[in-house]
């Protein structure tokens, strides 16, 4: 038997060849299971209380989660079989699917056991004696293809290499939306897909290569793999536009993942702002360099300005004062360990109101009917608050990226070592006014979201 080959396939429609009907009969099988799995998480979601209702939210969250998981799909449930040395076969699919006894009746392509399937070559069979490649339209098996791996003399009379369920799939009708290549993938795919979650990869290639499936596929697979953490911090995955995010979005779902978002680098902003100009490709480039995040950094932190005085002002009659040295002392304390730029000010402003209280608490306690309201007031409208203002100033992460725009002064102490001359005139191409009128770029929007972080955390 050559190494692929095609066992039997349909005549007028039905399945003569008994192995063939042995087949589908399994394919119906993992079905049903399927279908027993939904019925039954179904039941548990109607059935899902006793408990305290913290719990219970908790639980029919997760149990409505994993009913949309098991949803049912028109891409083929299962797609191949590996038949290991030892004795056995394992069917490869989408997602897992297990019989009422708990068996697994589908492996889900993302476990281990299933690496084979798509790793195994005459060279290292991985301790495969035969990989079975089905062809299906819907529910329905039309073609199987036989790789036997235990016999070396057959590779000769190989199809180059290249299954014909691989061939079958590139002649498929293109649809208005992208399709899973879990039943295809190639073996230096597969290498990037299960590749280690701490790795930082990059996969490069021409138009139509894969590399927007092998991405979708690896996050499918983290997902898999590492799915008690990635389902807590969730997977982001960045689009260059709406359109591209529709045409992928039925990837992952398809794969029984739901536990990612999408957006596209405008929605990164988080509806900070909208995109409406377009940047020339090198003040994109400046604008797009890891360069640019000190750059904020620094501009951001740049506004706080030590005292050059001490304040005060009076309340009920006391005299309430702030001497230089204690704001100085306040404010470096707490920008050298403040989380985000609002954090550090607002622990500023608490400490400068515990300062007052502490030293001013007996005489205000005297001449006040509320000390601490007092103090409250004295913070937020008087000599003391415009001079905390001027020394930690509240902004926001538009007004930031703004000025590093348009403002020259503010740009060249912020860039200094990292960008020429050249790039600073490149970054502010727009004055003020200008800028206003024309409205942010996508590179912007970054920009501000970075900002946005610096400021808000």
């Amino acid at each position: 038997m050559d190494s692929v080959t095609p066992v039997v396939s349909s005549e007028g429609g039905r399945l003569s060849d008994p192995e063939i009907e042995s087949e589908q009969a399994q394919i119906d099988h993992a079905y049903a299971c399927l279908e027993k799995m939904r019925e039954h998480t179904s039941e548990l979601l109607k059935h899902s209380k006793g408990g305290n209702p913290v719990d219970d939210d908790a639980l029919r969250w997760h149990l409505r989660e994993r009913l949309s998981s098991l949803g049912d799909s028109a891409a083929p449930l299962t797609f191949g079989r590996i038949d290991p040395e030892e004795g056995g076969k394992h069917y490869i699919g989408r997602r897992h699917v297990r019989d009422g006894k708990g068996d697994p009746v589908v492996v889900d392509w993302r476990a281990k056991v299933a690496a084979p399937f798509y790793r195994a070559t005459i060279k290292d069979p991985m301790g495969l004696e035969r990989r079975r490649r089905f062809v299906l339209e819907g529910r329905r098996l039309v073609d199987v293809f036989d790789e036997n791996l235990a016999d070396p003399d057959s590779m000769l009379s190989s199809h180059g290499g290249v299954p014909d369920p691989l061939l079958a799939e590139l002649g498929r009708a293109r649809t208005g939306q992208m399709r899973d290549i879990v039943a295809t993938i190639q073996t230096e795919q597969d290498l990037i897909i299960r590749s280690e979650i701490d790795k930082f990869i990059i996969v490069q290639g021409g138009p139509g290569t894969g590399k927007t499936a092998v991405g979708l596929h690896r996050a499918a697979f983290l997902l898999y793999e590492h799915r008690e953490m990635l389902e807590r911090h969730k997977v982001l995955i960045v689009g260059p536009n709406q359109l591209f995010l529709e045409y992928i979005a039925h990837v992952l779902p398809s794969l029984g993942e739901t536990a990612a978002f999408q957006t596209t680098t405008e929605g990164l902003a988080g509806g900070l702002a909208r995109a409406k100009a377009v940047d020339p490709e090198y003040v994109a480039r400046i604008k797009g360099d890891i360069r640019m995040a000190d750059v904020l950094y620094r501009a951001c932190w740049n506004r706080l300005r030590p005292a050059e005085q001490g304040a005060r002002t009076m309340a009920g009659g006391v005299i309430l004062d702030l001497p230089r040295g204690t704001l100085n002392a306040l404010l470096r304390e707490h920008s050298e360990k403040a989380p985000s730029y609002r954090d550090g000010r607002e622990r500023f402003l608490e400490a400068i109101k515990s300062h007052l209280f502490k030293t001013h608490e007996h005489a205000l306690n005297t001449a006040t009917s509320d000390a601490v309201e007092t103090v409250q007031s004295v913070v937020k409208r008087s000599e003391i608050a415009r001079a905390i203002n001027k020394m930690w100033p509240a902004q926001g992460a538009a007004a930031l990226v703004r000025r590093v725009l348009t403002s020259p002064s503010a740009l060249k102490v912020a860039s200094e070592g990292l960008f020429e001359a050249e790039e600073r005139r490149a970054l502010q191409a727009h004055p003020a006014r200008e800028l206003k009128e024309r409205g942010w770029s996508k590179e912007d929007l970054v920009l501000i979201d970075e900002a946005d972080f610096l400021i808000n955390g």
